[in-house]
């Protein structure tokens, strides 16, 4: 009986991950003064949320914050908008983005 009780517990900790295993990606590159990490959320290969930190000036990059992580999850890739006022930052949250998601 603990025989069969073990093997069914090994199978669905197996299954649990294999199809609920939610894993984290990240990635750095510049922004337009420092390094830009983008923190990814993925389940799968879907990604369900988007961190960013930056040192940017804040008056100009976090309105733009805001919209790249909504362009982020609808598009779910790299090919994501510029935004005018922000496109050092844009850039670097790209290939940051690009080098989280190649891992």
């Amino acid at each position: 009986m603990k025989k069969y009780f073990l093997v069914l517990m090994v199978a669905l900790v197996s299954s649990a991950v294999a199809f609920g295993a939610t894993t984290v990606k990240e990635g750095e590159a510049f922004g337009y003064r420092d390094n830009v990490k983008v923190i990814l959320e993925m389940d799968g290969k879907t990604i369900k949320d988007v961190k960013i930190e930056h040192k940017d000036s804040p008056k100009v990059a976090d309105p733009a914050i805001v919209e790249i992580k909504k362009d982020i999850l609808k598009k779910q890739n790299a090919n994501i908008d510029n935004y005018a006022g922000a496109t050092y930052t844009t850039n670097g949250v790209k290939e940051a983005l690009k080098k989280a998601l190649a891992k």
